[in-house]
């Protein structure tokens, strides 16, 4: 069981482990982490209970692997109900399941509990200090994860790469540079600045504090570029609206080798956008077809509002059509294209045409659909839209 399940056989896992005669607690654990690390969180779950009615007990493992499987799914009421089975069990304060119960609270969005959870544990270890800092980042309080990882320092306990991976992201999060510089040193200092997913967080994090430079110098001096540190550096520059470097990186990406995939696309297209230059955009659009990413939702719809963007209606309304899906933002960017184009009629057009494709309008299309109106100066279309929007 546990050898199928770690090699990602989930289907011949559950035949051994529904024709056992007899089953431990490790055959139970084995086939609940295999469904856990592998993302069938309900079937982790469904087995966990369906374990307990048997009678058989669950141990350490089975209650980590079981919580990794609620945090998942963010299924916190499954969570609080293993939590109260751990207490019984007397396992509440082991540290690694400790860790877990953190881990799980702050992933399901209750950081108070997890934080609670977290100053009552009589022991912690660098994974329960960096569940607490990946929560508070998650969560959006970029300044209290920094708080935790300072903390953590004074009581002694050494960051790993993992944490300087979370601290980066609360960096990025509250835009602070001067502190992302200490980070990195501190990186530096512990000798794994040569990791490549600490480079790709590092270039990240210094992309979204607006220091391009700093970018470019970590991005340079990495033994090995994948695709993640590409795409950081050209989603960089197409957020600070230097769309030519953008476009350099991309057209250097391809001659390295390196194959673009639709967060890259996304990131380039908005930097053809950014300089109105169809020429690029066109060629970026001819790749997207190569790589058969050209049907994909969030692709589709970065060509359409570059295309929108650079004057192209045409080109922007060919693509939209020929899109198997379309999201909220598809018909978003479409509408917004002819209204800031002058062509009210046809943005109240393709209004009414979601509507009839039973999508809920969001504030950008209400936008977008009230300048339309004041284009072809109709009340009664405005007056429509407004009863919408309340």
């Amino acid at each position: 069981v546990n050898m199928y399940a770690k090699c990602g056989s989930l289907i011949d896992a559950r035949q051994v482990f529904d024709n056992m005669p007899k089953r431990d607690v490790i055959s139970w654990t084995a086939m609940i982490t295999g469904y856990a690390q592998h993302g069938h969180g309900e079937e982790a779950l469904k087995l966990f209970w369906q374990m307990e009615r048997s009678g058989v007990k669950p141990n350490k493992a089975s209650f980590i692997s079981v919580l990794k499987a609620c945090s998942h799914l963010k299924a916190v009421k499954q969570g609080e109900q293993i939590h109260h089975h751990i207490i019984k069990r007397g396992l509440e304060s082991d540290v690694f399941v400790g860790s877990t119960l953190v881990n799980m609270y702050a992933k399901c969005g209750r950081i108070k509990h997890a934080r609670q959870f977290f100053d009552n544990m009589p022991e912690r270890n660098v994974v329960s200090w960096n569940a607490m800092i990946s929560g508070y980042t998650q969560n959006g309080d970029g300044d209290e994860a920094l708080n935790i990882f300072w903390q953590m320092q004074c009581k002694g306990m050494q960051p790993n790469k993992v944490t300087f991976i979370h601290t980066l992201q609360a960096c990025a999060c509250v835009a602070t540079l001067e502190i992302g510089r200490q980070v990195h040193l501190q990186i530096v200092k512990s000798g794994i600045d040569a990791d490549i997913f600490l480079g790709n967080t590092l270039i990240d994090m210094y992309a979204k504090c607006g220091s391009m430079e700093d970018a470019w110098q970590v991005f340079d001096k990495m033994p090995e570029q994948n695709v993640v540190s590409w795409n950081a550096m050209i989603a960089g520059y197409a957020q600070y609206g230097q769309g030519e470097e953008a476009l350099k990186c991309f057209w250097q990406m391809q001659q390295e080798c390196v194959s673009p995939n639709r967060v890259t696309f996304i990131s380039v297209l908005k930097a053809c956008a950014c300089l109105v230059s169809m020429e690029q955009g066109n060629r970026i659009h001819a790749c997207i077809i190569n790589s058969g990413l050209e049907t994909d939702v969030f692709v589709g719809s970065a060509l359409v509002d570059m295309y929108g963007k650079c004057g192209s209606l045409e080109h922007a309304r060919r693509v939209f059509d020929k899109m198997p899906e379309r999201n909220v933002v598809s018909w978003t960017v479409m509408i917004t294209g002819y209204a800031q184009h002058g062509h009210g009629e046809q943005a109240l057009k393709l209004f009414c045409h979601m509507q009839h494709e039973c999508l809920k309008p969001d504030a950008a299309i209400f936008v977008s659909v009230l300048k339309a109106c004041t284009q072809i100066a109709s009340l009664e279309w405005g007056q429509h839209i407004h009863s919408h929007i309340i």
